[in-house]
């Protein structure tokens, strides 16, 4: 025969939010105590180049929006210009490595040899900016 458990105070009739939470910690432990095996719980340690990363992350969004706050939603043409830019950053090393490459095969007589990786090369180039201009805005 079990004996029942008080039920935990409504969260809108506890005296403060953090009662409320102590209330139904408790209730989980001993409900816990009862039904499954004791656990320590996990200990939460962040090395200090984790909590420096998550403060300048926490600090460079409060930044962006304050931001936005300030200056609101872009413009379609300064949209327009961000697509275009990013389109840009992509194409222009493509060129240049198709360029390259064809300048190399034509200089050294192999065909395409060189004109597939470079461009290859110029393209994956390409995307990693664009990831970065994206990733930095």
């Amino acid at each position: 025969m079990t004996t029942p458990q008080p039920a935990a105070p409504h969260p809108r009739t506890a005296t403060s939010g953090r009662a409320a939470a102590e209330a139904a910690k408790g209730s989980r432990k001993a409900h816990n105590a009862k039904t499954a095996p004791h656990h320590p719980e996990p200990r939460l340690s962040a090395s200090h180049s984790d909590q420096n990363y998550l403060l300048s992350a926490v600090q460079q969004r409060a930044t962006r929006h304050a931001r936005a706050q300030r200056e609101g939603p872009p413009s379609l043409g300064r949209q327009v210009a961000q697509i275009g830019v990013l389109g840009w950053i992509v194409v222009l090393p493509a060129l240049l490595g198709m360029f390259a490459g064809r300048w190399l095969d034509h200089h050294f007589g192999t065909g395409i040899f060189w004109t597939s990786p470079l461009l290859l090369l110029g393209l994956a180039a390409g995307c990693w900016a664009a990831w970065q201009w994206v990733h930095g805005r």
